[in-house]
């Protein structure tokens, strides 16, 4: 056993940086450098994650994108992270936009519901974001965009269908409920279960989200 003299003290040994630390610092740069690092190590602790999901608030833009990219990295199907990114697509930043995008691919079919609650959203560029990201989740998005039709509005509906237009042949899967909107009590429904059948079917391209 070592006995340590009255005027000695045992050696410590050095804390381990803290990964998170970083993220308070005053250049941009070095918090986005910090959130890349995090999405790397891959550690999808909550801690980590309540903490980089504060950094949404970041006024810079580019720490704000790194964010999303380290969620989505971290706990891509985390509904907590799905609604972050749902929030980011309705920022008029292209950039956030993008991220956005991309982390709601990996978010897969659970986050169709949400984007059909964005798709009528009155700004243009959300919408278009929106339809890109519905697309990114491919396939599988489809059924997602059929189950959400009972949850919804007129508007939702229409948004629907429109959503269904754009995957031409791969939504053939919807012709069935696109069918039961001809009866739809609501002209707009009616008019774009038409056009999405016709795009499905193979006939006039589907049009561009209306400005």
């Amino acid at each position: 056993m070592i006995c340590w003299g009255p005027f000695q003290e045992a050696p410590t040994s050095n804390p381990a940086p803290d990964p998170l630390a970083p993220l308070k610092d005053e250049d941009p740069e070095v918090r986005v450098e910090a959130l890349r690092k995090l999405a790397s190590a891959g550690k999808a602790e909550e801690a980590i994650i309540v903490r980089v999901a504060k950094m949404l608030k970041d006024p810079q833009t580019m720490v704000r994108v790194a964010a999303i990219d380290c969620l989505s990295a971290l706990a891509p199907r985390d509904p907590r992270v799905v609604n972050a990114c749902i929030k980011g697509l309705q920022e008029e930043q292209r950039n956030m936009q993008f991220a956005a995008q991309q982390a709601l691919t990996k978010a897969g079919p659970a986050a169709v519901p949400l984007l059909v609650n964005l798709a009528k959203d009155g700004r243009k560029s959300v919408r278009v974001a929106t339809l890109i990201a519905v697309l990114g989740i491919g396939d599988p998005a489809v059924p997602a965009l059929v189950r959400s039709l009972a949850e919804q509005d007129d508007r939702g509906r229409q948004a629907i269908c429109e959503l269904l237009a754009m995957f031409n042949a791969r939504g053939k899967s919807a012709l069935p409920a696109l069918e039961m909107l001809l009866q739809d009590s609501a002209p707009g429904v009616k008019k774009a279960a038409t056009a999405a059948i016709r795009q499905i079917e193979g006939g006039a391209p589907a049009p561009a989200p209306e400005s």
